[in-house]
């Protein structure tokens, strides 16, 4: 069922063609994912200062985390399966929008039950952005550039947690650290500049430029229904797959700015700085995984080489995460981390382009299926290392080091059942 792995057709006829514009939209995609982003990192930023105001020790704090995932599955599911029916565009604009909306209502909290509202409504529009931004990739790119199409996409995660520590620093310093309340201010500034991207979409991105292609008429040897994902074993690869590469990322993501605090010693304005140097690394490993790709299949790999050499890459750096555990405060630390900030992000840009393989009609539901249930095993993740955290004292090495290894097995995963194949049908895979 579905699309072979080895495809090479185009989804659009557009993405034939050697116009910039799709490495336009591509940027747009990008700047979304990174106000995306500051949205979510604000807490992780302002956790201190958010644990101090509503009296949180680690557990609870980590419910915040938790209510996010859950809200995040929610809404990776609805509108996975709205972008394969509705209108990408005008989706897209509204979910940017509402979360928009979201997170400038959190500079306005005042009591923990609020707090959770607001992240678990963060959750669920956030989630649209990832079947919007992989559905426009797969309609935009070829099959060779969508690794570099979509690194670009994700590498907004990082560009978002590069900024977000100098909005946190530059806020705190107009607020004046005698405010208590300074920590509400970036989510109310995050929350203006998504309208800014709204405008800017639907004013440079036209209908056409992202129309779905002309589906093939379904046959018995080309059945392509959401129910055969579920027989589909790849489908099952990515489940393991994007548990694995989110692990790690999700982790640094939650704990590092208080893992170099408490076990590391470094002050707050370090702190900052330290996280934008990690997520300005983790970008160049978004966009240099599929560079590595392109250049690998433009001299001749197959593409599925060119995808498993440059996931290998990236899983290899992230393994350091068990160094960064027990070296000391310095610089071999620093640079330590940026390599596992390469890696950690540098693996999406694979897991994408697998992902975007398994189903011409259903992407869209193949992403936010794939979502939902990362979210659930995230938000485990993320309760249980709170949990873990808070019983030995505050130390966040053992939570580090566990999820180290977990991209390992998307390796193992991909290599020994993802089973690549030729075309039988050509133009089947190129999806909508």
């Amino acid at each position: 069922m579905g699309p072979p792995a080895g495809d090479t057709s185009p989804s659009t006829t557009g993405a034939t063609g050697s116009s910039s514009w799709k490495w336009g939209i591509c940027v747009l995609l990008l700047l979304a994912t990174t106000l995306n982003y500051m949205d979510r990192q604000a807490l992780s930023q302002t956790a201190k200062q958010i644990r101090s105001a509503f009296s949180l020790d680690a557990q609870q704090y980590s419910y915040l985390g938790g209510v996010f995932n859950i809200g995040f599955g929610i809404g990776a599911l609805t509108f996975g399966y709205l972008v394969d029916k509705g209108n990408l565009r005008w989706i897209y604009a509204g979910l940017v929008l509402a979360w928009s909306a979201v997170g400038f209502a959190t500079g306005y909290v005042s009591f923990f039950w609020q707090l959770l509202i607001c992240r678990l409504l963060l959750g669920i529009f956030e989630a649209g952005n990832w079947p919007c931004g992989i559905m426009t990739v797969k309609r935009v790119l070829k099959p060779e550039e969508r690794s570099l199409g979509n690194g670009m996409f994700q590498s907004g995660t990082a560009l978002g947690a590069i900024l977000i520590p100098l909005v946190v620093v530059a806020c705190y310093n107009f607020a004046g650290a005698d405010n208590p309340l300074w920590w509400q201010i970036p989510f109310r500034v995050i929350g203006v500049i998504g309208l800014v991207w709204v405008a800017a979409w639907l004013w440079l991105v036209k209908p056409e430029r992202i129309a779905p292609a002309p589906l093939p008429v379904q046959t018995a040897e080309n059945r392509d229904s959401y129910w055969d994902l579920w027989r589909d074993r790849r489908f099952y690869v990515m489940i393991v797959v994007i548990i694995g590469v989110n692990a790690p990322w999700r982790t640094c993501g939650e704990w590092l700015p208080q893992f170099l605090d408490k076990e590391k010693g470094y002050d707050v304005s370090s702190v900052q700085y330290i996280s934008s140097a990690f997520y300005l690394a983790a970008d160049a490993g978004a966009i240099g995984s599929g560079l590595i790709t392109l250049w690998l299949v433009r001299r001749g790999r197959s593409l599925y080489s060119g995808r498993m050499v440059s996931l290998v890459i990236c899983v290899a750096l992230t393994l350091l995460l068990l160094l960064a555990i027990v070296l000391p405060k310095g610089p071999l630390l620093i640079v330590v981390l940026l390599l596992i900030a390469f890696g950690t992000l540098g693996s999406f840009s694979t897991y994408f382009a697998f992902s975007q393989e398994i189903s011409a009609r259903h992407q869209g539901k193949v992403t936010g299926t794939l979502g939902l249930i990362n979210s659930i095993a995230m938000g485990t993740l993320v309760v249980a290392q709170g949990n873990m955290i808070k019983t030995s004292g505050e130390s966040y090495a053992l939570a580090l080091g566990l999820t180290a290894v977990a991209p390992v097995f998307a390796v193992v995963a991909i290599a020994l059942f993802w089973n690549p194949r030729k075309p039988k049908v050509e133009g089947v895979a190129a999806g909508v």
